[in-house]
Order: structure tokens, then C-alpha cells, then sequence
């Protein structure tokens, strides 16, 4: 709960590779995500994920009312 809202976007791009995007509410979970990106990679690979670094995005919901965050 102290994350806040974590919102996960994934597609499949054409080289079978996994476009990853995090849309976050709070700061500090943005720099948490940031920082510990190595593990999220290793995490996605373990459960069959192609990604990596290259293929995560991660995005600071600038208004947190926002109905349409991909957009």
C-alpha cells in the first residue's frame, strides 16, 4: 500500500523482445523501480519474459487523475 499505485503495460514486440512500461503515483516508488531494474529483469526472464534493461520504461504519473495513463 505505501508503493502506491503501480500500473504494468507489456507488448510483445515483433522480435519476440517484451516492451515493459511502470507507470507509478509516488516518487519514491519511481526511484525504487529505477534502482532495482536489474532485479526486475532477472524476474521477468525467470518467469519467461524476454526483456531487458533496454526493453523497461519507467514513467512518474504526472497527474494522478489521469483516466487514460498509456495514452
Amino acid at each position: 500500500a505505501e508503493l502506491g499505485r503501480v500500473e504494468v503495460k507489456m507488448d510483445i514486440v515483433a522480435d519476440g523482445m517484451s516492451q515493459v512500461s511502470f507507470l507509478v503515483d509516488k516518487q519514491e516508488t519511481f526511484d525504487l523501480l529505477q534502482r532495482d531494474a536489474r532485479t526486475l529483469e532477472r524476474m521477468l526472464q525467470d518467469a519467461g519474459v524476454r526483456a531487458d534493461a533496454g526493453s523497461m520504461q519507467f514513467n512518474l504519473r504526472q497527474d494522478s487523475q489521469s483516466k487514460e495513463p498509456w495514452g
